[in-house]
């Protein structure tokens, strides 16, 4: 629900839960996160949040495909 979003907006939410995954993947002797966001205005400050946090842009993995509307990053633990 947009209402929602915007309570967690610029609160630090985002950053909490990439902590608490970070986290958790240390913790299960991961080595490699991956994910997937898209593009435009709207998700920018997420963009901005994963490469503040040391994630690197990446090819498509799994299933996905890359298309002009989503972006892949990577962050090494």
């Amino acid at each position: 629900e947009v209402v929602q979003w915007r309570r967690g907006f610029r609160r630090g939410v985002g950053q909490a839960l990439l902590d608490a995954i970070t986290f958790a993947a240390r913790d299960r002797s991961l080595k490699l996160l991956v994910l997937e966001t898209g593009t435009g205005p709207v998700f920018e400050p997420a963009n901005r949040l994963y490469l503040r946090n040391g994630f690197a842009r990446r090819s498509a993995f799994g299933n996905y495909v890359e298309t002009e509307f989503n972006v892949f990053y990577e962050k090494r633990l």
